[in-house]
């Protein structure tokens, strides 16, 4: 358990004004509530300096305020719409020249109005980005010579059955790497030649090297043995590998192909029906028949007694084939060495170029993932297909080297790249994705961010409005489509699809997909100025405002609280309901205020918060209570609440700590918390000033 400890208050609110991204930093409110600030915190330390010393062994309860002995003028206020001026409601224009008459002092006036404005990032025609930041920044890890690779130079690529990768180079030989390090074989160890054109696992695991010169070599863990021409190889230059149903090796070379059967080489050339003798890419399809793909003869398929060609004129994109797999659906995909890909599905052929959005029209290697996504090595960085659109990889998002050689998927579905001379590149399958004004959104300061029922992203900006996005675009709202505020400060979505939206200074927006309805303190808000909105179980909506306390809205009318009502603070940053149907609200300067409904129980340093500044509030799946505030992170326990709610029922003192603090000194970045949020996997994320 972390040991609480005591954070003694000083004069000037240093942490506050390190805080790098503030709300509204340039505000002259936020000066009034710093010094407000400065001004509590030298209260608190004056307080507390007297007693500084002095060791207790009981905590002080929390200052309870039932809303039932108040007297009428202090209960809640309660503004029924119905009675005063009704909220502006304003429909979104779908054409320009638009306008809805404001109401100002003395009387009214047009206001124009336009279409939302719409960024497109994804090309309806190509489905390319539009600027490469749109596909963000791959996490890539690049393993060169520096890191024990023999040459930065990868031909080939291949998984064993041990989940090692093996990585021919052109010159270094063979590259091993376990997962850790990386062993290099060559022809001090005997293998036939130093550059791999090819590398196959067979079903007795011996690996299996085509070289550039020196023939096949097989390696059963110990020794290498080679294979040329003196033994019945067709030639010495063996591209490709492929073993059949029966067992048998298909080698792919620069003048025909030979079966070996592990006692003797047949040969198949043109004469025998081969489409082109230079066989660059061989596979097996689910029927066992085998592809050759050819170096200008396009592709062979033989079903063991007869080939059958395929070219151009069937359809083919190119008749020079480098790469070739079947997909788990069965279709057969071509990488060509100039038209781009070629997908075969048994009747006829579907092309892709770099009109449809692949990277480069040279593609050297084909692989499917285990999630169904293809990826396609070419000579301008690495494209995936997921069925509808590519998303293209180049050294703008990572990649060493652009000129992607090889493909091959670990056991952990980590993807490896060999690169012809930027060595290897591992791709985690995570991105990092950019959005700036660059790409449409309307203002690169975002204040708060949400997603609605369909999927949608909100970003509530700084002077930009509200931008949605959609995956594909993004669109802006400002006050010119009849948002109340340009200055967005937080966003929250209703069980009915409404999305709400609380400004600097201009109140909220309610947005039903069409329209603006808009509500100020005109309509009984209590400031107009709204940090924190949350919807709770009965549906009402809760306000937390700037100066105003917090404010629920029921639908028909509002109703006020603030310090009069007995919240802690009148300036509330953070809201959260909580299992048992609590209300927890962080304020600045006045620690957390509990509302039952009937009641509000304060807590602040004196019951050992470390800051009476509250930035954030979350409970965890335990029923526990975090708070963020500015000068550490502190843990309420459920069950310490819980003792000292009978404690305090039978008038008994609260022995020991009730709040744990965790700072710095246990780890954190920064003892300033700007956010705790529960991930899907139930761990708590905290952001702070660091």
């Amino acid at each position: 358990m972390y040991q609480p400890h005591i954070s003694q208050f000083t004069c000037m609110p240093a942490l506050y004004l390190k805080r790098k991204i503030s709300i509204a930093q340039h505000k002259t409110f936020f000066l009034f509530y710093t010094v407000m600030l400065l001004l509590s915190a030298c209260s608190q330390n004056n307080r507390s300096a007297t007693s500084s010393d002095k060791i207790k062994d009981t905590l002080p309860f929390p200052h309870i305020t039932l809303l039932a002995d108040l007297p009428d003028s202090n209960q809640p206020r309660q503004i029924v719409l119905a009675n005063v001026p009704l909220p502006v409601t304003i429909n979104v224009p779908e054409k320009y020249n638009s306008s809805y008459i404001e109401q100002i002092v003395n009387g009214s006036k047009p206001k124009q109005l336009s279409p939302p404005v719409i960024h497109n990032l994804i090309n309806s025609i190509t489905k390319l980005p539009v600027a490469p930041d749109a596909q963000g920044k791959g996490l890539f890890t690049t393993y060169t010579t520096d890191q024990g690779l023999s040459f930065d130079q990868i031909l080939c690529s291949y998984k064993d059955k041990n989940g090692n990768i093996w990585f021919g180079t052109n010159g270094g030989g063979i590259c091993k790497y376990d997962g850790k390090s990386f062993t290099n074989y060559t022809t001090a160890n005997g293998l036939a030649y130093n550059g791999i054109w090819s590398i196959l696992q067979d079903k007795k695991g011996n690996l299996w090297f085509g070289t550039d010169g020196g023939g096949v070599s097989k390696y059963d863990g110990k020794s290498f043995t080679s294979y040329t021409a003196a033994q019945g190889l067709v030639h010495n230059v063996v591209y490709s590998i492929i073993e059949d149903t029966d067992g048998n090796l298909w080698l792919g070379t620069k003048d025909g192909v030979s079966k070996y059967n592990g006692k003797s080489f047949t040969n198949y050339k043109i004469e025998q029906g081969l489409a082109n003798n230079n066989v660059k890419s061989i596979t097996k399809d689910s029927s066992g028949n085998l592809w050759f793909g050819t170096n200008g003869g396009g592709v062979s398929k033989f079903d063991g007694k007869n080939f059958t060609n395929y070219t151009t004129a069937n359809g083919l994109a190119y008749n020079s084939i480098l790469s070739i797999i079947q997909d788990k659906m069965g279709n057969l995909w071509f990488g060509t060495d100039g038209g781009g890909i070629s997908k075969y599905d048994g009747n006829g052929f579907t092309n892709y170029t770099t009109t449809q959005g692949v990277a480069h029209n040279v593609v050297y290697s084909i692989t499917e993932d285990k999630t169904g996504d293809l990826w396609f090595g070419t000579k301008e960085g690495v494209s995936k297909y997921d069925g509808n659109n590519f998303t293209n990889y180049t050294i703008n998002q990572g990649l060493a080297n652009n000129n992607v050689w090889s493909i091959t998927e670990d056991e952990k579905g980590n993807i490896w790249f060999g690169t012809f001379g930027g060595g290897i590149i591992k791709f985690a399958g995570k991105i990092i994705t950019n959005f700036t004004t660059k790409l449409g959104l309307a203002n690169n300061v975002v204040y708060s961010i949400t997603q609605d029922s369909t999927g949608n992203l909100w970003f509530g900006t700084n002077g930009g409005g509200v931008n949605k996005y959609d995956g594909k675009s993004f669109t802006s709202y400002t006050t010119a489509q009849g948002l109340a505020g340009n200055e967005v400060y937080s966003l929250a979505n209703d069980r009915k699809g409404n999305l709400w939206i609380g400004s600097y200074r201009k109140g909220i927006s309610k947005y039903d997909g069409k329209s603006f309805t808009n509500y100020t303190t005109a309509q009984g808000l209590g400031n107009n100025t709204v940090f924190k909105i949350l919807e709770d179980k009965n549906g009402n909506l809760w306000f937390g405002t700037s100066g105003g306390g917090v404010s629920k809205f029921d639908g028909k009318s509002f109703t006020n609280f603030t310090t009069a009502q007995g919240l802690a603070n009148n300036v509330v940053f953070s809201i959260t309901e909580d299992k048992n149907g609590n209300l927890w609200f962080g304020t600045l300067g006045g620690g957390v205020s509990k509302f039952d409904g009937k009641s509000f129980t304060n807590f602040t340093a004196a019951q050992g918060l470390a800051d009476n500044a509250i930035w954030a509030i979350t409970e965890d799946k335990t029923g526990d209570l975090w708070f963020g505030t500015q000068n550490g992170l502190n843990l309420l326990r459920l069950k310490s609440l819980n003792l000292l709610t009978e404690n305090n029922k039978k008038n008994e003192p609260f022995l020991g700590s009730l709040f744990e603090t965790i700072t710095a000194k246990e780890g954190l970045p920064h003892n300033f918390i700007t956010q705790i949020v529960k991930g899907i996997d139930q761990k708590l994320y905290i952001g702070t000033n660091l």
